[in-house]
């Protein structure tokens, strides 16, 4: 186990922008608009609205959107709303062989990070692609039971706040 880990930690570590083949990044930008786009619609549901008010209401620093409100809050508050949003309707994208739906775990923890932290288009793709591929490498070597849902389980590591 020390070796894959490891060999997926170099890769993360290691991993440039330039490394990226073009066709990785122009699909985690369509990952990315289409994540949006559902968070957005996701948005506008009454119980989200609920979940928007309440976090607006603690205060704190308004940095991070929160998506389809017009809206900013502090990162962490915006993430979870933003993953709330986008897992309401069930349109999130999957992943078939990390069987789960990596995107809508990462994309919301990388936009809050990379607002609050000034980050480039460019930072903000490779961390999407490094969570990704680290959520969805753990969601492939997971057996789960068929009747278990993967939200909530290996995708909290893919969207983890790191510290890089």
């Amino acid at each position: 186990m020390a070796d894959y880990l490891d060999r997926v930690t170099a890769y993360v570590c290691r991993t440039a922008f330039d490394d990226l083949p073009v066709e990785v990044v122009m699909r985690s930008k369509e990952v990315l608009a289409d994540t949006l786009a559902v968070i957005g619609a996701g948005a506008q549901e009454d119980e989200v609205k609920k979940l928007r008010d309440r976090l607006i209401a603690q205060g704190g620093r308004r940095i991070a959107a929160m998506i389809g409100t017009g809206l900013r809050s502090e990162p962490g508050k915006a993430a979870l709303f933003n993953g709330t949003a986008g897992t309401f309707l069930e349109l999130d994208e999957g992943n078939q062989f990390g069987r789960g739906h990596p995107g809508i775990h990462v994309i919301p923890a990388a936009l809050a990070a990379a607002e609050e932290k000034h980050l480039s288009g460019r930072d903000l793709v490779m961390a999407l692609v490094l969570r990704y591929e680290i959520g969805t490498r753990i969601g492939i070597a997971c057996k789960m039971r068929m009747s278990m849902h993967p939200h909530g389980t290996w995708g909290t590591v893919g969207g983890s706040r790191s510290r890089r």
